[in-house]
């Protein structure tokens, strides 16, 4: 269980397919009419054929039993929802040109490797819009400043918040040991 799912007051988990991949898919295709082989053959150039009998929602549900190598598997999860902000950006137009992605051919996947292969767009720049779009998790929960923080050792002061005013306000420290540090 994640650390969100403990400490959020939301009731229903996040999950990749319901908060990411239906997000960014919605008005564009199914994740049941993507085939998985023709949807990561621009990021793996080794894929194996045995992906064609898998689709895009069966990795979600299942990614291990799609990709059993660990490594490739978790950093193909971790980048998945870049991988779907750029296939929803060329797809589409492709979709209204061509479909639906259940009917295409290769030389119609081929047209979304291409738009891949030319998209230079640092995954920074698409972050922003990916998590605005979908349904991220919440940020943990806030944790009140709980210790004094060292600034400088000669001529020595500690910064602490002042809370009721929300500013920083340096304390003298005496010269001297000080037991327990």
């Amino acid at each position: 269980m994640s650390w969100y799912t403990v400490t959020s007051t939301r009731t229903i988990p996040w999950s990749m397919e319901r908060d990411v991949v239906e997000v960014l898919l919605d008005g564009v295709t199914s994740a049941d009419s993507i085939n998985l082989y023709w949807f990561l053959r621009p990021v793996l150039a080794g894929l194996t054929v045995d992906l064609v009998c898998f689709t895009l929602r069966d990795f979600v549900r299942n990614p291990r039993h799609c990709i059993p190598e660990v490594n490739v598997c978790d950093a193909i999860w971790q980048y998945l929802p870049y991988l779907l902000w750029k296939f929803r950006l060329s797809a589409t137009p492709l979709v209204k040109h061509f479909g639906p992605t259940q009917t295409w051919k290769k030389w119609h996947w081929d047209s979304w490797k291409i738009y891949y292969d030319m998209d230079d767009m640092p995954l920074e720049a698409i972050d922003e819009e990916i998590w605005r779009r979908c349904r991220r998790p919440p940020p943990p929960p806030y944790q009140p400043y709980q210790e004094v923080v060292l600034v400088e050792a000669a001529p020595a002061f500690i910064q602490v918040p002042y809370p009721a005013v929300g500013y920083l306000v340096p304390i003298p420290v005496s010269p001297g040991d000080w037991r327990g540090l």
